[in-house]
């Protein structure tokens, strides 16, 4: 992996998924007081227009140690001051702006991205290359002229709101759906990326590819019993660990909950047995537990 892509590079690698051999980013800490276990590798998306909705949910789930994102729909309708705000109050935030212009322009976009306080920050792999390492460059430069860390830049494979016959118009691709996402996924590395966001079905197929070397950021993430909504290729937490997942974005099922915290908590729940002590069903753990990001801390979101 290139340098940036490593638990010392980008992003400055604390509280990353702890490395499982072959060099996958981090530098776990052990969960503190107040956190939830499996909570810190959870990502909530504030796919929300109002600002008292957004706040409400950052002070009551924060606590648990999850990270945020921060989707086009805030963006627009808040401001990039969100971003600001949250990594203020020492959160990590996920800025899933999906970048996909000219070299020229993603590079200043991410570049200011970089400058706030950004954790993540996504691109749209058809980008191509130069476009992408303009996104890993823009965001660098932007962090070290403000003196906060590096986001670590990923790249977005085939939307999850794709299949069949609607990916094969939108794309034009020629492979298979999962076999497309892991050649993305693979240039994604190549092309200096700390990772990568794929749907749970594509999950094995990426990780092969990839290596352990290479995040893998899954959105998809139902519970049992929760309706898909626009999301075709979906998983419960538990299968979308097993099958190698990093972090998995949660939106609906907790941010739609008439308990928000009941229901975060009951994900991490099902993602620290994952990781910890097998999977409901019965099977073997995959994966050692993660540690917390430096960046959340007890009651961060108290502040």
């Amino acid at each position: 992996m290139p340098e940036d892509a490593t638990a010392e590079g980008i992003g400055g690698g604390a509280g990353m998924p702890p490395d499982r051999g072959g060099g996958r980013p981090g530098r776990g800490k052990p969960a503190m007081g107040g956190t939830v276990p499996g909570a810190e590798r959870l990502i909530v998306a504030l796919d929300v227009a109002d600002a008292g909705r957004a706040q409400a949910l950052v002070d009551q789930l924060a606590p648990a140690g999850c990270a945020f994102k921060i989707g086009l729909e805030m963006l627009y309708a808040q401001g990039p001051g969100w971003i600001d705000r949250l990594a203020g109050r020492g959160l990590r935030v996920f800025v899933d702006a999906k970048l996909h212009d000219i070299p020229h322009t993603v590079y200043g976009a991410a570049r200011a991205l970089g400058a706030r306080g950004a954790w993540l920050l996504t691109v749209h792999l058809a980008g191509g290359r130069d476009m992408c390492r303009a996104a890993v460059e823009g965001a660098a430069a932007g962090a070290a002229a403000a003196g906060v860390p590096a986001p670590r830049v990923i790249g977005v494979t085939v939307l999850t709101s794709l299949a069949g016959a609607a990916y094969a118009e939108a794309t034009g691709a020629r492979l298979p759906l999962g076999a497309e996402a892991a050649r993305r996924a693979g240039n994604a590395r190549a092309w200096g990326l700390a990772g990568v966001v794929c749907s749970p079905a594509e999950l094995r197929a990426v990780r092969a590819t990839v290596g352990p070397g290479v995040w893998l950021v899954t959105p998809g993430i139902r519970p049992a019993g929760s309706p898909r909504g626009d999301q075709q290729r979906v998983a419960t937490p538990a299968e979308a660990i097993a099958a190698g997942a990093d972090y998995l974005v949660v939106g609906r099922p907790v941010t739609a909950a008439a308990d928000p915290v009941a229901a975060l908590e009951a994900i991490a729940g099902e993602v620290a047995q994952a990781l910890d002590g097998g999977t409901p069903d019965g099977g073997a753990p995959r994966h050692p537990p993660a540690g917390v990001d430096a960046r959340t801390t007890p009651g961060a979101g108290q502040g």
